[in-house]
């Protein structure tokens, strides 16, 4: 397995730079057969050059995630604090009237983390064509065109 290189606005990633995002989280209580399942693939990835993104407890989401948006045309570093609230702030408005819905996850992909397929995932690119900025701006921000449903 080789490992992935990741890149932004085209060139290569930055040790310690980081990305606005906005992530979809699972919680203990509610989301405990994705968390059991990720667990599950931790012991046979640890020998791989990737980051399962989740700790050693069952049951702990740590960073297992959904990624529904991110600005793509600036570090966080080059966003200010009230623009970046700016950003949440349209975020939360958008997303208030959604309700809550059921996907099936598998089958795993290790690549830099450990990535779930999400089906059907017509929901998450609801939750991303209502997301501040459908139309490629958030805020004034641009962002990517697509958004690919998985758990990471």
């Amino acid at each position: 397995m080789e490992l992935f290189a990741p890149r932004f606005q085209g060139k290569p990633w930055v040790d310690g730079m980081e990305v606005i995002h906005a992530y979809l989280l699972p919680r203990a209580g509610i989301d405990d057969e994705l968390l059991a399942l990720a667990h599950a693939f931790r012991p046979a990835l640890l020998d791989y050059p990737i980051d399962p993104a989740y700790p050693a407890q069952a049951g702990d989401p740590g960073e297992l995630h959904v990624t529904i948006e991110m600005v793509a045309d600036a570090p966080t570093a080059e966003i200010g604090r009230e623009e970046q609230q700016t950003l949440v702030n349209a975020l939360h408005k958008e997303l208030a009237d959604v309700a809550p819905f059921d996907t099936e996850v598998g089958p795993p992909i290790g690549n830099t983390g450990l990535i779930f397929d999400l089906h059907p995932d017509d929901r998450l690119a609801e939750l991303h064509d209502v997301s501040p900025g459908s139309q490629g701006e958030s805020a004034g921000r641009r962002r990517p065109a697509t958004t690919r449903a998985s758990y990471t």
